[in-house]
């Protein structure tokens, strides 16, 4: 059965880390996210002046299992590369060609997550200064177990 789809967005701000850096924490949700079918990265905001000179930086999520293909090992483990798109003000957008991920079976839950900025040789990147906006559209099926369904 194919059950309806649902996007619902997700912000991750590094601040509210409770340990790690800006480059390399894991955040427990609010509220858990339940029944992902999969989930993208629409842009990471980071400070213009903060990261290190690279033409692109690899995010890391250990907990998703990389589906990727790349060169090397390190390309290989990304969720996104992410590369500069545009500078504005005291702020600098960057972001990838939005790639899903997806989840086959469905995710049944998401309570954290944790996130690596890593540069192109797999090391953590280092943040001068700032942090981190990442935004990513999240997708999910409206299940409802068949215990629940009304049933005239």
């Amino acid at each position: 059965m194919d059950y309806p789809l649902r996007q619902n967005m997700l912000y991750i701000d590094s601040r509210d880390r409770a340990a790690g850096t800006a480059t390399n924490f894991t955040i427990n949700l609010d509220e858990s996210i339940r029944n992902v079918d999969h989930i993208t990265l629409i842009k990471a905001t980071i400070p213009q002046s903060g990261l290190t000179n690279s033409e692109y930086h690899i995010l890391r999520i250990p907990e998703f299992s990389p589906d990727a293909h790349g060169s090397n090992n390190i390309l290989q483990q990304a969720f996104a590369v992410i590369t500069p798109e545009e500078a504005l003000g005291p702020t600098h957008y960057v972001s990838n060609k939005p790639c899903p991920h997806y989840f086959r079976p469905v995710k049944a839950r998401i309570n954290s997550l944790t996130l690596q900025l890593l540069n192109p040789d797999g090391s953590v990147a280092s943040l001068s200064g700032g942090e981190i906006l990442y935004t990513f559209a999240v997708y999910t099926r409206d299940i409802v177990p068949r215990s629940e369904k009304n049933v005239y």
